[in-house]
């Protein structure tokens, strides 16, 4: 399969889009969850282990959104 040079510069662009969307999910959020969320985010990027996914960020941006509704 052949990559655009877009591509090969910059990564996959959907998944740059997904990120973007998670991101003003965030920015929706309670001004503790997100700051909660930004210190999970920090932590993450600097402790992670290698290979992790962007899925623990849609499960905690998921999790804090059910909070938020639940009143919590």
């Amino acid at each position: 399969m052949n990559k655009s040079i877009l591509e090969v510069v910059f990564g996959d662009l959907d998944e740059k889009n997904a990120y973007r969307q998670k991101m003003k999910r965030v920015k929706a959020l309670p001004e503790n969850y997100r700051t909660a969320f930004k210190k999970i985010q920090k932590y993450l990027y600097h402790h992670g282990e290698e290979g992790w996914n962007m899925a623990i960020f849609d499960q905690k941006i998921e999790s804090f959104d059910w909070e938020t509704v639940g009143g919590r």
